[in-house]
C-alpha cells in the first residue's frame, strides 16, 4: 500500500487560500441595508476655534472659517497660516461655481509657472474684490 503523505507546499497554498477565503468572508457587509458608509472624514468643528479666529481676523465670515476648519481638518493653525499668508479662504460658494476645471498639471516647467501666476493673480483679484464690497457694507455714516 502506498501511503500519501502532506509536503510543505500544499500546506503553505491551503493556508493562504484559507486566509484569503476568511477574510473576504468576513469583510462583507452584514445586510444590504447596513453597508458601510463611505470613507468620508468627518470633522467637528470646535466653535471655540471659530471664536478665536474669527476674533483675530474680523474681516473673514464666520462660514468661511468653518468651511476652512473643515477643508484642513479642523487644523486652526493651518487656517491661521493661511490667512497671514496672504492667501485668504475660499467661500464655499465660489468653490462651486466660479472655479473652472483646468486640465492635468503638465510637464512643462514654463507652463506651470504661467499657470501658477495666473491662478495667483486671480485669487489676488478675487480677495480684492471681496474687501471692496466689505468695504461698501461697512461705509461709515456721512457726519452732517
Amino acid at each position: 500500500m502506498a501511503e500519501q503523505s502532506i509536503n510543505i507546499p500544499q500546506v503553505l497554498v491551503f493556508l493562504v487560500v484559507s486566509f484569503l477565503a476568511l477574510r473576504w468572508y468576513l469583510s462583507k457587509p452584514s445586510a444590504a441595508g447596513t453597508r458601510a458608509a463611505p470613507h468620508q472624514s468627518t470633522v467637528r468643528i470646535n466653535t471655540a476655534q471659530v471664536d478665536q479666529i474669527a476674533q483675530m481676523f474680523p474681516q473673514l465670515s464666520r462660514r468661511d472659517i468653518m468651511w476652512d476648519l473643515q477643508r484642513n481638518g479642523g487644523n486652526a493653525a493651518a487656517t491661521t497660516e493661511r490667512v497671514l499668508s496672504g492667501r485668504g479662504l475660499d467661500a464655499v460658494i465660489e468653490q462651486a461655481e466660479e472655479q473652472p476645471k483646468s486640465k492635468a498639471w503638465s510637464a512643462d516647467r514654463s507652463e506651470r509657472q504661467a499657470n501658477l501666476q495666473r491662478r495667483r493673480e486671480e485669487m489676488i483679484l478675487a480677495a480684492r474684490r471681496k474687501l471692496e464690497q466689505q468695504e461698501k457694507g461697512k461705509a461709515p455714516a456721512v457726519p452732517n
